[in-house]
């Protein structure tokens, strides 16, 4: 929050300070919708564009809505006895947790998940072996930090 009072000068001097104003900034979010002309209304988890990504996935990777290539999405990968998804990490103000299910999709879990950061730059490397029946999936959960 912030408060300001203003003055205005010429010639003739200086006016006297206008009333308080407070003003409240826009999260990083909010400014991002704002920018991309987003629906107020809409919600974290609408396709607004109908490009099949979420609000929150094309904030958090980077995805300019409405972008028909898809650049930016994570890449899932499968090497050896593991699946890797590799995604770009850019936000500060969004949770990225990678889970895996074995399954069928109903329960979902971190605990096996390795995720690790390359050196440089924003991208993340989750992986996770493939286990004895050869299930496994990932998912890439994101949330909004307060």
């Amino acid at each position: 929050r912030y408060h300001y009072r203003v003055s205005a000068t010429n010639a003739g001097g200086m006016s006297p300070y206008s009333s308080v104003l407070e003003v409240t900034t826009l999260s990083a979010y909010a400014a991002w919708r704002g920018f991309h002309l987003i629906d107020p209304d809409a919600t974290d988890a609408s396709d607004h564009d109908g490009n099949g990504i979420p609000l929150l996935a094309e904030y958090a990777l980077g995805i300019t809505p409405g972008d028909p290539t898809g650049e930016g999405l994570p890449v899932l990968m499968l090497g050896g006895d593991e699946l890797r998804l590799t995604y770009r990490r850019l936000r500060a103000d969004v949770a990225y947790v990678v889970e895996s299910s074995t399954d069928g999709l109903t329960n979902w879990s971190a605990t096996e998940v390795v995720q690790e950061a390359q050196t440089s730059g924003d991208m993340v490397t989750a992986s996770v072996p493939i286990g004895s029946d050869g299930r496994r999936f990932l998912r890439l959960a994101l949330q909004r930090l307060p």
